[in-house]
This record gives C-alpha cells, sequence and structure tokens, in this order.
C-alpha cells in the first residue's frame, strides 16, 4: 500500500516535533499537506517519464510522436478510438513483417479506421483455366452438389467458379468489380453490435411479437464467434445484418448435427445448445435451434406445421359440369368469388382430384394475400381438405358459401353445413424418399388439451409408407386421418371447437423424430424486421417469454446495453440507493445501504417516502440523493389502471434512474416527472421509454435514452423553471413551453410525429424554449423562441426562429427556405439551380432510414452530396454522427493500402453494412 507524500514527509520529522504538534492541534501536519501534494506530482511526474518510453503505456498526447518513431504518421485524427490508434503504433513494425498476408490487411484496417474488414482475394475465384502441373483445388470451381449446400453455407462461403466482372458497384471505392483479375475486394462493416440478454420482447397479437421491447421493427445482427468456434472464417466473424440465408444454413447445420451419429453429444445435449446470436426461451428454457425457421413476417402470421382446415363431405359434382361459382374466407378476408373450371387435362372430368385442382387454382387466384396465394387443396379419400396458406385461427379459419348467380355450387362441392368438419391438420417438411434405415422413433400427437396419442414412426420410410402405418394405428382414434402427398406427410384429426390445434408434443426419450419430420412446433423469425412468431397450439399466456438479440448502430446513440461511466460531478455521496430487477428470484436480499425492488412503481413510491421525510416531526428537510438502478433488460409496466410511471423530487434533492451497464430496460408507459422547487434535479440514463411529461420547477437531464413519444411540458406560471438537458439520445418531439424553459441538446437526433414539429412548444404552432444545439441532427421541422447557438447541426426541414436577432448558426446545414437566419459558415441545400454555389447546393439531405429502429436512422446515405458529409468544423459530417469521421477514414484507408496491398494488385471498397 502507497503512503501519500504529506505522510512520508510528516514520518521524517524527529518525534518530539511530531508530538509538540499534535499537541497544538496540527498545523505542521497541515502544512506538510499542501507541500505534500506537490511532492506527490513530481513524483508521479518522475515515475511516468518511464512508462512515457512504451507505447502500452505512454500518455495519450505521446502516441503520434511514437507513431512517427516507427513511420505511422498520424497528425490528425481519423476517427478511430484512442485504444485502436495505440493498438497500430504498438503493431506497425509486426505488421510490416507480415505483409501480404489479407488477415494483416484486414487488422490494419480495423485499428486504423475501426471499421470490420473482410478480405476477399476475388481473382481467385475467377473461373480460369489452369496450369495442369499446377492445380489449385481451392481456387474457382463448379458447385460440389454432393457435399450439400445447407452445409456449405454455414461452414462459410462456397469457391464457386465467376465470370470476369468489370461493371463494379456505385458505391465502391477505387477499381470496379468484385471479381476481376489481380484484384481484392474489401468488405467493410461500420457497425458496433450490441448484445441484448433475457429481454422482453413485446406482443403484438395471439402468438406474434416484437424483438425490440416497445415494439419497433429492427433488423438483427449477428456476433463475433471466434471464442467459441476458433476454425471459421472471417466472414463470420464480422457484426452484419443477419439474413434469412445465414439463419436458414445455420439450422440446418443445427438439424444434420441433431441426427449424426458422429456427435459426441446426445440429442438432448445438442437440442439445449444456444445459438450465439438469437436464443428464445420459454420459462427460461432455451428453444431448440432447429425449431427456428426464418420467414417474412411482413403481414404477420403464425408459423406451421400446425393449421387449421376444412374437410369437405363426399362431392356430387356432375361430370359434363364446366363451371362452378362459391364464395370463400380465409379468417377475416373475404368474401371472395371463386370461378371453379372444372375440366382438367391431367384428371378425368368430375374426380375428386380434378375438383382439388380447379378449386386449389380459384383460391389462389382470388386473392394476393398469402391465406389465399399459397392456399392448398389436398385428396383425402373420398374428401377435399382445404388448408390456407399460413397458419389461421379461429372457429371458421376456412369456410364457403353460395354464390348468389350459382346457389348450388358450394353444397355440390360439399363445402357446407353438416357436411363439411373442421380439422386440425399437421404438415410435415419435403421429406426424402426411402432411405433403407432401420429403425422406430415416436411422436406424441395431442389435440386441444386432450390425451396425448402416442405413434410409432418407421424411419427412413417413404412419404406414402409412413401415411400407411399412421393410418393404420390412428384407427383406434375417432376422426383422426394421414395421408401423404408428393413428398408430404399430414395428419389430421376433426376438431369441431376453436381452441383445439394439433401439436407434436415434446418426447423426452426421442426428440428426434418430430423435428426429423418437420411436425415439431416452430418459432418463425423474421430477421429484416425483427419479429418471431409460434406455432398454433402454443400457449403464449402466461409463460415467461425472454430472447437473446443484437441490434446494429453506427455510433452509441440512444438506449444501448453499453457501459456507460457516471459524470465525476454525480459521484456524491447517496443518501438513498435501490436496485429493481423483475426477474430476481425469491432468495434475491436487501443489501446493507441498497434496497431491493422488483417493481419499478414501488421503487418510485419508496423514494418519494424517502424525500419527503419523516410527516409530523419538526425536523427540517434536507435534500436527498437517490439512485435508482435498474439491473435487468426487463420491460416495466406502470401499476395498475396507470397509463405511466410517476415520480416525484422535492426542492433541492436529486434522483437518478438509470440501466445497468450490459442491460437494456424498458419503460412500456410514459413518465411523469414533477419538481417541486428549485435544485430539483432528475437523470434518467440508458432506458427506453414510451414519452416524458415535466411539470414545475425541475432540471431533468436525458442521456443515452430512447423516447419514442414526446418530451413535453404543459404551459405553466411564472414561478416554475424547467432546465432541460438532452445528450446522446433519440427523441420523437420535443414541446415544451417558451419562457419558463430553457433547453440544451447535443449529441442527439429529433422527429416529429403526428403533425408536430421536431422541436416546438406546447402546441402544435407555438413556438418552443430558448435552445442551444450542438452535433445534433433533426429530422423536422423546428419552431423555437431562440436560438442562441446552433452548431454543427443538421436541419432537415424549415427552421422557424421568433428573435431572429438573439439568435446564431455556426457550421450547420439548413434548408433554402430558412437563409434568413444569422450564419457563420452554414450550408444551404435544397436551393435553386440559379442559386447554387460555393455554400449552397441544390441536393438536399439523403438518410439511409427514418425508421427508429434501423440501422441507419438518420444517417446520411453514401449517395447523398459529399458537401454534407464534410462540411462540420473539423471536416466531418453534419449532425450527430460528426464524431465518425467517415471521410477522413477513407483517406486512411487509402494510405493503408497504398502500404500493405501487394504490388500488381488493385483493391474495391464494398460497404456491406
Amino acid at each position: 500500500m502507497s503512503t501519500s507524500g504529506s505522510q512520508r514527509l510528516y514520518e521524517l520529522l524527529p518525534l518530539i516535533h511530531r508530538a509538540f504538534d499534535e499537541a497544538q492541534g496540527g498545523p505542521l501536519r497541515t502544512l506538510l499537506q499542501v507541500i505534500g501534494e506537490e511532492y506527490d506530482r513530481l513524483h508521479a511526474d518522475i515515475g511516468q517519464l518511464y512508462d512515457d518510453w512504451f507505447i502500452e503505456t505512454c500518455e495519450e498526447q505521446l502516441v503520434p510522436y511514437i507513431g512517427d518513431l516507427v513511420g505511422v504518421p498520424m497528425r490528425e485524427s481519423t476517427g478511430a478510438p484512442d485504444w485502436l490508434l495505440r493498438a497500430r503504433v504498438a503493431n506497425a513494425l509486426r505488421y510490416r513483417r507480415r505483409k501480404g498476408l489479407p488477415s494483416t490487411l484486414e487488422q490494419v484496417i480495423w485499428e486504423t479506421c475501426g471499421w470490420n474488414a473482410r478480405v476477399l482475394e476475388s481473382f481467385q475465384g475467377l473461373a480460369a483455366t489452369q496450369h495442369v502441373e499446377h492445380v489449385h483445388l481451392e481456387h474457382g470451381r463448379a458447385v460440389d452438389v454432393r457435399r450439400g449446400a445447407p452445409s456449405l453455407l454455414a461452414r462459410g462461403e462456397p469457391r464457386t467458379g465467376h465470370l470476369a466482372d468489370v461493371r463494379g458497384d456505385g458505391t465502391s471505392v477505387g477499381p470496379r468489380g468484385l471479381f476481376n483479375t489481380f484484384h481484392v475486394g474489401l468488405l467493410l462493416s461500420r457497425m458496433h453490435v450490441y448484445p441484448v440478454e433475457r429481454s422482453e420482447p413485446m406482443r403484438v397479437a395471439e402468438g406474434c411479437y416484437t424483438f425490440h421491447a416497445l415494439g419497433l421493427d429492427t433488423h438483427l445482427f449477428t456476433l463475433p464467434r471466434r471464442e467459441q468456434w476458433p476454425d471459421l472464417p472471417p466472414s463470420l466473424e464480422m457484426p452484419l445484418p443477419l439474413t434469412s440465408r445465414r439463419l436458414e444454413a445455420d439450422v440446418a447445420l443445427a438439424r444434420e448435427r441433431l441426427t449424426s451419429t458422429e456427435d459426441i453429444l446426445s440429442p438432448q445435449e445438442r437440442l439445449e445448445q444456444p445459438e450465439p446470436y438469437l436464443t428464445v426461451r420459454w420459462d427460461d428454457t432455451p428453444v431448440p435451434r432447429v425449431d427456428l425457421h426464418a420467414q417474412d413476417l411482413k403481414h404477420w402470421h403464425r408459423p406451421g406445421p400446425s393449421l387449421v382446415g376444412l374437410r369437405s363431405g363426399h362431392p356430387r359434382v356432375d361430370p359434363l359440369e364446366r363451371h362452378l361459382k362459391l364464395e370463400a374466407w380465409m379468417g377475416e378476408e373475404g368474401p371472395h368469388l371463386l370461378h371453379l373450371h372444372l375440366h382438367h387435362p391431367h384428371h378425368e372430368p368430375g374426380s375428386v382430384p380434378a375438383l382439388a385442382a380447379a378449386l386449389e387454382e380459384a383460391l389462389r387466384n382470388a386473392s394476393p394475400s398469402l391465406a389465399f396465394a399459397q392456399a392448398r387443396v389436398f385428396v383425402s379419400g373420398e374428401h377435399l381438405l382445404v388448408l390456407p396458406g399460413v397458419p389461421l385461427g379461429g372457429h371458421h379459419p376456412v369456410r364457403f358459401a353460395p354464390a348468389p348467380s350459382d346457389p348450388e355450387g358450394a353444397h355440390a362441392m360439399g363445402l357446407m353445413g353438416e357436411h363439411a368438419r373442421r380439422v386440425a391438420v399437421l404438415v410435415s417438411q419435403e421429406l426424402p424418399p426411402a432411405t433403407g434405415e432401420s429403425g422406430q422413433g415416436r411422436l406424441l400427437l395431442r389435440l386441444g388439451e386432450g390425451d396425448t396419442v402416442p405413434l410409432s414412426v418407421p424411419l427412413g420410410e417413404s412419404p406414402e409408407e409412413l401415411a400407411r402405418v399412421l393410418r393404420g394405428q390412428l384407427l383406434a382414434y375417432e376422426g383422426w386421418h394421414a395421408l401423404a402427398h408428393e413428398a408430404l406427410l399430414l395428419v389430421l384429426a376433426e376438431a369441431p371447437h376453436a381452441s383445439q390445434y394439433l401439436r407434436a408434443e415434446e418426447d423426452p426419450e426421442d426428440p428426434v423424430t418430430a423435428r426429423r419430420l418437420g411436425l415439431s412446433p416452430r418459432v418463425a423469425v423474421d430477421v429484416r424486421r425483427g419479429r418471431l412468431a409460434f406455432s398454433l397450439g402454443e400457449e403464449t399466456e402466461g409463460r415467461k417469454l425472454r430472447v437473446d438479440w443484437a441490434f446494429g448502430r453506427p455510433a452509441d446513440l440512444g438506449a444501448n446495453p453499453a457501459w456507460r461511466e457516471t459524470p465525476s460531478e454525480e459521484n456524491e455521496p447517496l443518501t438513498w440507493q435501490a436496485e429493481v430487477c423483475e426477474d430476481a428470484t425469491s432468495d434475491w436480499v436487501n443489501e446493507p445501504g441498497t434496497t431491493r425492488f422488483n417493481s419499478l412503481s414501488e421503487a418510485l413510491v419508496a423514494w418519494e417516502k424517502h424525500d419527503a421525510g419523516e410527516p409530523g416531526t419538526s425536523t427540517p428537510r434536507t435534500a436527498k440523493r437517490g439512485l435508482l438502478r435498474i439491473l435487468d433488460s426487463s420491460t416495466y409496466a406502470p401499476g395498475p389502471n396507470a397509463t405511466s410511471f410517476q415520480v416525484r423530487v422535492e426542492q433541492g434533492s436529486t434522483l437518478r434512474v438509470e440501466a445497468t451497464g450490459g442491460e437494456l430496460p424498458a419503460l412500456d408507459g410514459g413518465l411523469l416527472a414533477d419538481g417541486t422547487g428549485e435544485g430539483a434535479r432528475l437523470v434518467l440514463d440508458g432506458l427506453q421509454l414510451r414519452g416524458v411529461e415535466v411539470r414545475g420547477t425541475l432540471r431533468l437531464t436525458v442521456s443515452s435514452c430512447t423516447v419514442l413519444g414526446p418530451l413535453h411540458a404543459p404551459r405553466q406560471d411564472a414561478s416554475a423553471f424547467l432546465e432541460v438537458e438532452l445528450r446522446g439520445s433519440l427523441l420523437g418531439p420535443v414541446s415544451l413551453p417558451a419562457g419558463t424553459t430553457r433547453l440544451e441538446v447535443s449529441d442527439c437526433v429529433l422527429r416529429g410525429q403526428e403533425g408536430r414539429p421536431a422541436l416546438g412548444g406546447e402546441h402544435a404552432h407555438s413556438p418552443g424554449p430558448t435552445t442551444s444545439l450542438t452535433r445534433t441532427t433533426v429530422l423536422d421541422a423546428v419552431h423555437v423562441d431562440a436560438l442562441p447557438l446552433a452548431e454543427d447541426c443538421l436541419f432537415a426541414e424549415h427552421v422557424e426562429v421568433r428573435h431572429v436577432q438573439g439568435s446564431l448558426l455556426r457550421t450547420c446545414a439548413l434548408p433554402w427556405s430558412s437563409r434568413h437566419l444569422p450564419r457563420h459558415r452554414c450550408l444551404l441545400f435544397s436551393a435553386p439551380l440559379e442559386a447554387a454555389g460555393e455554400a449552397t447546393i441544390a441536393a438536399g439531405p439523403e438518410f439511409v432510414s427514418r425508421a427508429v429502429g434501423e440501422p441507419g436512422y438518420a444517417r446520411l446515405a453514401d449517395t447523398g452530396p459529399i458537401e454534407l458529409k464534410t462540411g462540420a468544423t473539423d471536416g466531418g459530417e453534419f449532425g450527430v454522427y460528426q464524431p465518425l469521421q467517415e471521410e477522413r477514414r477513407l483517406v486512411a484507408l487509402r494510405g493503408v493500402l497504398e502500404e500493405f496491398l501487394p504490388a500488381g494488385l488493385s483493391a474495391g471498397v464494398f460497404f456491406i453494412d
């Protein structure tokens, strides 16, 4: 344990002097404390002189000097984090010794630019004639179908041959074309990926959820996995948007491992292995990845294999009849008039197969919706089995009625009245032909809440043989049947009640057979929109559903699970500290000085009682400092009959509500904050909210939060005053009254909503408060009282200021319609062509996306005007992404390519995020 300088100096004094000093109250000790502080500084500076000899321990300002010594010039920032630039200098000599390797170039790009890179030696993928004495089997070739496409896709990129591509991509930098002679492609990802563990998805409808806790559509991302699988190619390490093909390949690989006899893991252990970038948990039990299926859920629907259809009676159609008309419904959609052409070239007129083909064709032509467009009609003995294209619930998901012009058509088809039956169906995946494999599997089927039906399944047989065996076993169960259609196996049971669905139960003794046949319940995942849905019959009410997933953003904006440092001015002693965890176990007990809650509402009530002091006592109230920390990624709802949380901060007190590092909690409701006097302060950090309402006299700080709805305050009397500080957040409309509010915004994105401007007053057409903005992107209109200073901001729409003389915009981008505002070194866009000049352009900003949940939200597109990406104070882009310095990173990238690209090779740069 080190001793302070003052203590060391004091101990050097003779004992007699120390004794006299103690007797007189310690004036000599006090003097030596002042001298000791300077001693400590001098001692630390001398110690730092030794540390400054080494790049690993030197001070930050010395990194460029050491870089010059080893030939790594760093005269200006490239936008990459400082710790990466230090690593670039430290590894400079090692990288020069390893020039020419793709892995070296990837690492240098990462340490110089901060971008994940994948070097694709595209010249090796060209379909070219090779020298017969020097054949390279790993170079471009035709697809090897014997190896299996799913396995190839799951383990990496298949090296298939390509013709020379000289066209290129409009966004590429350098020589055009990806596959060309003496050419390499650089695939770059600029995204930061944030993993979220055990978050609570939002329920949209029965069995349908969004990964985002507040219902946003957001693209799912992958995570680097080098630690778990060291032999993976670099393409699977990059933080890329997750694709349906990638998910399907991983599921196919998991299914292959499930049935493999070479794996040392048991089938149950293989099922329980979680997917590192995507895990769905029911009651803390992971759903096996083989049950995940990539689907497009733009229009919400449940996945298979469980469907509900209609089985007809015996059709009685005259063979000479050529046309029939009837009306059809699929769920809530309908009626649609069907025109059935009964003469089919491949079936006998009037036969059941001919009727099935005619009905299926008519259903698919009736509507573009999936339920109709993908409807199927099977032949079940002398009956027709009609299934919708997507699973539909309810009592009558498929129903028919006579057409006014043909009152007998629906009756002749057997689709009406007591002859038609509601049936629950399980439809398998496409099964292979007979493989000759010996063995027996087990199926456990259940209809609704009935008893399970055990079935024995011969493995390795054709679908026809499987259906024949199952029919024999199902004779003992009334209303049950099995049939085969081409490569599909169908099991059906009459289900007259709306809540009856057919499902395959989990068999502890044989968890493989149902999944091999594709009859187990599925979880549909839309990786593009961040949605998931469960099969019919899966009970979701009353069960705890949690998901592990990842999303991407270009920078640390809005609520995210990154670890954040508490500002030094807020590190004062606390009088009250509490923790909230909805998923806490029953043995979660209070620690000394900390109170623990399972409910956020209860914690806020406890704070108000603490802040108000003991009622009925004469002791004067003292200011309190409280910290409320949320320890999980659950979704917290207000109390019964409440639409928002309420928190009250007394005069002089401070409350900080924050998410702990690594967690992403959500408040499914608004927050009503009330301050009672001067000095009352509320800090919100790392939260997702529906909205915020502020009342009274309060200083509100919103940091690293995502507020989907408005942040607003009602008009108050002159005695109340609000100070609002917004930083690093994604916000909806900010509607605050002028005159009684002061607003400061930095590193934020603001957007309007439902006719309200992004920044304005308490009413739609009233001005907002006096506002200062720094590095902020405003996507919609602005109407404020004054703008004392707006610096490095991007205003996408019109800016209206009531007091122009007290305003100044410096190095901002704003539309031509706002040119009357006082400005310095600003850029005007969307101007008439005749007015375009040095600081005025005719084009306007183009954004990758304006949807809050998207990775490219409020980010300038690469195809937009270059002036918007280089016009800020330090040469960066206007707005919230100015610190990224992408143009400077591109310049640094060109320098890296000049130094590390082998002679004779050219490179093309492609952004793949």
